[in-house]
């Protein structure tokens, strides 16, 4: 299991899970049950049968969105998570 916290006051647009990519206001904690810099998006569900080894990096989701959304992620687009 992933833990996870719900955004307060989620504005849309909604990030989407790392796992099945669907809109989610849930984000992972970190050991000390805090969302972080390193924090990625993660839904209820898919937190419930994840692994906490199973979440990627958050420069990797962030490179599989680009990709999933059409873009080219450059290098630029990268900064230090």
């Amino acid at each position: 299991m992933v833990r996870v916290q719900a955004e307060p006051n989620p504005e849309p647009p909604l990030e989407r899970c790392c796992f099945c990519r669907k809109q989610t206001n849930f984000w992972t904690l970190d050991a000390e049950g805090k969302v972080t810099g390193k924090s990625v998006a993660c839904c209820e569900g898919c937190a419930k049968v994840a692994s906490p080894e199973d979440v990627p990096a958050k420069r990797t989701w962030y490179r599989r969105e680009m990709i999933a959304g059409g873009r080219t992620p450059g290098k630029y687009l990268f900064r230090d998570f």
